[in-house]
């Protein structure tokens, strides 16, 4: 059974990465904060409480109160970035910081003020409505916003109004949010919507590196100068890329998020199997089977019916299968062939 165990891990660390070129983390919440795309980048909770995800399952998201909770990831040069990010994350907010600067922290990577190097980060404020750090907070204005910095100089545009839009945001909504920089330009997209593009008046400047860890949900090295922003909500999941995403792919990330009837959709049987499966599938989908070392052994389509589909040529072991609909959402499962 752990040797099973085993391998199914690993599968899935390596189908993640093969899966997803540049990824660098992958927070997915689900019963633990380790990183699940096999880079070893795994957090230290810190006072937060298993919450329900947007899939509507218990313990597939955390809670964060906005007082002290938070998930710190230790310094790993894996996390140092060169010209662009793409930082995804999957949200619901029940509230907004008030202290100094309205900053709320959804990932910081390093020490923003005083300006560091090698920092970057995903957050929300009323900051890009024109607001002051002094100002009382305007919960009514509230945008998603992110930024970098390089040679202790901000890539900017930063938490300006470079990154004001509208509808503002609201609580207890969930969200979508991704945040991407290719060394010229800052996009953000909010619901799978591109709300915002900024360039920046100095490309060509690397992002650079940093001895710090990385935070989620709370800036722990800006809280040593009283800028702590946490964040009071649901985390339900966090993606880390070194590069910038596509528009389709910001469309995948915001389409792949599992509900309960799209589990039940699909169903693998027998299992285990030796020379056969068959599939039951409630809508046309594409399958692409890996086996344990993550290389792919079968692709074709799926309709929405039982099929049969003959496994005789694999060798024995795990196998994992991903559907992905037309809509771009996709679902794993695992089968066994004796």
């Amino acid at each position: 059974m752990k040797k099973i165990l085993f391998l199914l891990a690993t599968l899935c660390a390596m189908f993640s990465a093969q899966a997803q070129p540049g990824l660098v983390a992958h927070w997915d919440m689900d019963d633990s904060v380790n990183d699940v795309s096999g880079n070893g980048h795994n957090g230290q909770a810190h006072n937060i409480v298993p919450a329900m995800g947007k899939d509507g399952v218990m313990g597939h998201a955390y809670y964060f109160n906005g007082v002290n909770s938070y998930i710190y990831v230790p310094y790993s040069a894996g996390m140092n970035m060169t010209t662009g990010f793409s930082i995804c994350a999957r949200i619901k907010i029940d509230g907004f910081y008030s202290g100094t600067c309205h900053g709320n922290t959804i990932l910081d990577r390093g020490q923003l003020s005083p300006v560091g190097t090698g920092t970057y980060a995903l957050y929300f404020s009323d900051l890009a409505s024109g607001a002051n750090c002094s100002d009382v907070v305007d919960t009514t204005q509230e945008c998603f916003l992110t930024g970098a910095t390089a040679t202790s100089a901000p890539l900017s545009p930063a938490s300006t109004t470079a990154f004001n839009y509208s509808p503002h945001i609201v609580t207890n909504k969930w969200y979508n949010v991704v945040g991407t920089f290719n060394d010229t330009v800052y996009k953000l997209y909010v619901n799978d919507t591109l709300v915002n593009t900024a360039t920046i008046s100095t490309p060509g400047v690397p992002i650079g590196a940093t001895t710090e860890g990385l935070s989620i949900g709370y800036d722990t090295y800006d809280s040593i100068g009283g800028y702590p922003y946490q964040f009071k909500g649901i985390i339900d999941d966090i993606k880390l890329f070194n590069r910038a995403l596509s528009g389709t792919e910001v469309h995948g990330y915001t389409t792949g998020i599992q509900s309960v009837d799209r589990q039940a959709e699909i169903t693998i049987y027998p299992n285990p199997a030796h020379n056969s499966i068959s599939i039951r599938n409630a809508q046309n989908s594409t399958l692409n089977i890996y086996n344990v070392l993550g290389s792919k052994v079968y692709e074709g389509n799926i309709n929405n019916a039982t099929e049969q589909l003959n496994i005789e040529h694999l060798t024995p072991g795990t196998y994992l299968t991903q559907f992905i609909a037309a809509d771009g959402s996709s679902l794993s499962l695992r089968f066994i062939k004796d």
